[in-house]
């Protein structure tokens, strides 16, 4: 009974987490329509430049990134771990027996626990090596780099047009 009102609270908080993020991915978007009119009309975004091409500039500069790659990562962790586990135990079984069952290799003993410990570390650790590899590899400019990009690329197209 404890196993389901464990599961249920972890299912409950990460779903309220994930509604937290979209809210917050909302609110950079609604955020992003400001932004824009206001960037305007201080003229330090031309006024060629499309509401949808800083809408998108702006989300990927802006948007909650990091917390997002985090929670993919302890949602991947909360369902990939146990898989892995159940994995790493079948395993471990074929070597016990494989050993002869030996009393060294059998489950519950001081090795049986350490080596689930660090396989699930290690599981952990891989999910987020990949994850974070991911955030740093896609990491965008900041908002005045990237309004200082659209700008010149707006002003490329004119000189381009006028030859």
């Amino acid at each position: 009974m404890n196993i389901l009102i464990t599961s249920g609270l972890l299912a409950i908080g990460l779903l309220v987490w994930g509604v937290i993020i979209v809210w917050r991915w909302h609110s950079t978007y609604t955020l992003s329509k400001q932004v824009f009119v206001t960037r305007q009309k201080d003229g330090d975004l031309l006024s060629e430049v499309r509401e949808e091409e800083f809408i998108a500039a702006f989300m990927r500069s802006e948007g909650p990134r990091a917390v997002t790659y985090i929670y993919v990562c302890a949602l991947l962790s909360t369902f990939l771990v146990p898989i892995g586990m159940m994995v790493f135990s079948y395993f471990w079984q074929l070597i016990w027996e494989f050993t002869g069952e030996s009393e060294i290799f059998r489950r519950g003993t001081m090795v049986h626990i350490f080596a689930m410990v660090l396989a699930g570390m290690v599981a952990m650790i891989l999910i987020l090596l990949i994850g974070m590899r991911r955030f740093h590899g896609k990491t965008s400019v900041n908002l005045n780099k990237a309004i200082r990009l659209l700008n010149e690329r707006i002003r490329q197209k004119d000189v381009s047009s006028k030859l």
